[in-house]
């Protein structure tokens, strides 16, 4: 009887020990991530700490590292206790515990590479000038996020293959509608950029000439554009305008 009373005041030891160990290496861990999160500006840095409020990375690391140390303490009473198979259980739920993290990071990269990715694809359809640049982005954003997911049910070992191929499906669907709609509107600017490298090997700069309703000496050549120094001020003539219209080079007076 004697050894019992001990063999369980040894496992309210373990357990108390554990839980005190797993808070204070919680704390730790928050304090840590929430001082590495400062570091970072935009959406990375909010994983880890907004005005001084834990980020959601903050509180999902901490917690598995609480319940790690919390779960070994309990699975070690359980032993000394003599049930070896709730510390069979609690161990292969230990044992689950770094996928669980694995998970965490390849949510968090998936979060910021679709953000970097939102703000890529929303730039570059601005400037070319596509209408509904935002929703491209957004929906560059979105693609990442379910690829992400993806990816970390499979790392967690919950069978996808139904969700892979409608994610893959939809993702082909959207990526295309948006590949032709970035297509139909840099057209123009694809155009423009072509034309102006062979308006370069035939004009130069200082030259007068006339194109349409538009006279006056050549002043710059940019990517796009001709800009033509006139009466009324500087004229931008898209670089396509010299291959579609007639040009004129004017005598030098």
């Amino acid at each position: 009887m004697n050894v019992d009373v001990l063999l369980a005041v040894e496992a309210v030891v373990l357990v108390v020990a554990g839980l005190i160990l797993g808070l204070l290496l919680r704390d730790l861990t928050a304090r840590l991530l929430r001082t590495w999160g400062r570091r970072f500006h935009g959406t990375l840095g909010s994983l880890f700490v907004t005005r001084n409020v834990d980020g959601p990375a903050t509180v999902l690391i901490s917690s598995l590292v609480f319940w790690a140390v919390f779960i070994f303490a309990i699975g070690g009473a359980t032993e000394r206790l003599g049930v070896p198979v709730a510390g069979a259980a609690l161990a292969a739920i230990a044992g689950y515990l770094p996928r669980v993290f694995a998970t965490v990071l390849i949510v968090m990269l998936g979060v910021v590479i679709g953000e970097l990715a939102r703000n890529f694809v929303a730039a570059a359809a601005a400037s070319a000038r596509i209408a509904g640049a935002s929703r491209l982005g957004r929906l560059a954003q979105f693609s990442i996020l379910l690829v992400t997911a993806v990816i970390a049910f499979e790392e967690l070992g919950i069978q996808t293959l139904f969700i892979v191929v409608i994610v893959g499906v939809a993702l082909a669907a959207a990526l295309g509608g948006a590949a032709l709609a970035f297509g139909l509107g840099a057209r123009t600017t694809v155009s423009n950029i072509i034309a102006a490298y062979y308006v370069v090997k035939v004009f130069r700069v200082g030259q007068s000439v006339r194109i349409g309703d538009v006279e006056g000496r050549i002043v710059e050549f940019t990517a796009t554009a001709v800009v033509i120094a006139t009466r009324a001020g500087r004229v931008f003539v898209p670089a396509k305008e010299f291959g579609e219209r007639n040009a004129v080079m004017l005598a030098e007076e």
